[in-house]
């Protein structure tokens, strides 16, 4: 089975995503940005913990051109509370150490 996170996740960056930018421009962008940013999502070594949230960002071109760069993106604690306490996330491991 699967780690519950992986499904979890990446739906709350993509409705981040949907909620920034239809607040500043009234569109969801190209289809490719969501699959890149629940890709990133699923990903532990692209992840920032912030004061405001868990973060991801993204490389000038990922989501599939330059100008469609979503930018960091954050889902704030309050959101990730309740997955946080929950019981089932509490098997999820970091990711492994970066060899120095």
């Amino acid at each position: 089975a699967g780690a519950p996170w992986k499904t979890k996740l990446p739906p709350m960056f993509w409705n981040i995503y949907l909620h920034e930018l239809s607040a500043v421009r009234g569109e969801k962008g190209p289809a490719s940005i969501e699959g890149a940013i629940k890709d990133a999502a699923a990903k532990p070594d692209r992840w920032l913990l912030t004061p405001r949230g868990l973060q991801i960002a993204f490389d000038a071109d990922e989501a599939g051109c330059y100008a469609c760069n979503p930018g960091p993106l954050t889902v704030p604690w309050s959101a990730l509370k309740p997955m946080l306490a929950s019981p089932e996330f509490t098997a999820c491991q970091a990711p492994p150490a970066a060899k120095p």
